[in-house]
């Protein structure tokens, strides 16, 4: 069993709501997670009723009201038949669909041993990449860039399921047990025309706040045990 490497919380809890459980799978489980909104980072916060922190399948809602550019990100670490087969012989790949304007993703090994993902998590820079050639320990990250218009609302819905979604995502698959666990997620824009600019936002002071939080989770990881 692997031991966590994040501990706490680091910066403020996102704002959470909304969208419906999906079918909950037995032998999937949530190792953990950590969402970053405008570059504050929360690491294991307390879901909304319609997410299940024990599985990680759900939904989770972020609201928008502020005028300007917004960076929105959820990373998770599952686990597949962990007790059957252990947590390294897992997969991640990307659906052929293009992914939305603004949206960033990655899936990688999730930092104990080569991966990068959790880092480019806190800083907002996921690189679009499958960091897996071989069977590993498998996490997925996926975020989104974009702008509130005047008198708008933006709502982001992050989903996962073990249900293949319509549309963009992310699959992290147990090539044993047949397990699935499938990241997408939906912007809507309310109160105007809907439209939702490309382009990755530039948040002040975002940079240090995601480099501090880099420095405390790094600090963690090396004094709190290792995984596969």
């Amino acid at each position: 069993m692997k031991t966590s490497r994040i501990a706490g919380i680091v910066g403020g809890c996102a704002a959470l709501a909304g969208g419906a459980l999906g079918s909950q799978a037995g032998e999937i489980s949530l190792f953990e997670y950590a969402i970053n909104r405008d570059f504050v980072i929360s690491i294991d916060p307390p879901p909304p009723p319609t997410f299940d922190a024990i599985t990680g399948l759900g939904s989770i809602r972020m609201i928008f009201t502020e005028l300007g550019p917004h960076y929105a990100a959820l990373f998770v670490d599952h686990e597949l038949s962990e007790t059957e087969n252990t947590f390294f012989n897992e997969l991640g790949e990307v659906s052929p669909e293009a992914p939305p304007p603004g949206v960033t993703w990655e899936i990688d090994e999730p930092g104990y041993v080569s991966g990068d993902i959790y880092d480019n998590f806190l800083l907002g820079t996921l690189d679009n990449s499958v960091g897996l050639l071989t069977p590993d320990d498998v996490s997925m990250a996926l975020g989104w860039a974009f702008n509130v218009p005047p008198g708008m609302t933006a709502t982001l819905t992050f989903r996962l399921s073990d249900q293949r979604p319509d549309g963009f995502y992310l699959r992290h698959r147990d090539p044993l047990s047949g397990e699935n666990v499938f990241f997408s997620g939906a912007l809507r824009m309310e109160g105007g025309d809907g439209f939702i600019p490309e382009g990755r936002p530039v948040v002040a002071g975002g940079a240090l706040a995601a480099l501090a939080a880099l420095s405390v989770w790094r600090l963690r990881r090396r004094g709190g045990g290792a995984g596969g």
